[in-house]
């Protein structure tokens, strides 16, 4: 049986890679409109500087771990 292609792999983890491409559309979303919203209230960029460099380390943290496991799983797959 050969090794899945990457948009196979794709198709079989769609959970994980949903949540990374809604990942990247919102911190592309935060980055050009300078708010970040949550749970706790918008955290603005020209106000809180601090929280919100916070705030865009922790999704893009997020972000990386995602894809970051999907490209393993999928290097692994291959092995």
């Amino acid at each position: 049986m050969p090794p899945p292609t990457f948009s196979e792999h794709l198709r079989q983890t769609w959970p994980l890679s949903a949540i990374a491409a809604g990942l990247a559309g919102y911190l592309i979303l935060v980055l050009g409109k300078g708010v970040f919203y949550t749970n706790q209230g918008p955290v603005r960029r020209d106000r809180d500087p601090e929280g919100y460099r916070r705030w865009v380390r922790r999704f893009s943290l997020l972000l990386a771990l995602c894809v970051a496991t999907v490209l393993l799983t999928f290097l692994l797959a291959r092995a």
